[in-house]
């Protein structure tokens, strides 16, 4: 009986699979897409509720651009920040300083802010670790092949 239970404990459970396809249990979806026009705009009063996520530090985040009405079904890019850095820092340093993706700040040098959506990820769960969240964004380039997405290099920032 004690292995019976020590086989099924050791079994992934049924939710990370469905009809053979790995299920991203953290990932609870991408927010609406906001432009960065108006995320500099939120940036100096008091963040709506809405924007919230896109300044919040405490945890990794996730983030999509895309380009307003032409890239909606396939990313620009997919990107990380760590604990310490809001999303829209990141996109700052990617638009605006040597700190971003040359690839990336060539793109949105052609764009105006108002055209560039920026969507944050929904991770959920108590064990969400810098690691655990490179992980699913990844997974999110593998599943949504952004446009700006080199296989052989990695995100993470120093």
């Amino acid at each position: 009986m004690a292995q019976a239970r020590a086989d099924e404990a050791a079994r992934p459970a049924r939710r990370q699979t469905r009809g053979g396809r790995l299920t991203l249990d953290h990932f609870q979806g991408w927010t609406a897409p906001v432009s960065l026009a108006a995320l500099r705009q939120a940036r100096g009063g008091p963040i709506p509720a809405a924007l919230r996520p896109f300044f919040a530090t405490g945890r990794p985040n996730l983030y999509r651009l895309t380009r307003a009405g032409i890239d909606r079904a396939r990313p620009l890019t997919i990107g990380m920040t760590r604990t310490q850095k809001p999303i829209f820092q990141r996109i700052h340093e990617h638009k605006y300083t040597a700190q971003g993706d040359p690839r990336v700040r060539a793109a949105l040098a052609r764009i105006p802010e108002g055209a560039i959506l920026v969507q944050a990820g929904i991770l959920r769960g108590p064990d969400l670790s810098v690691s655990l969240a490179h992980v699913y964004e990844g997974l999110l380039q593998a599943r949504e092949r952004p446009q700006l997405k080199d296989p052989s290099t990695t995100t993470f920032e120093d």
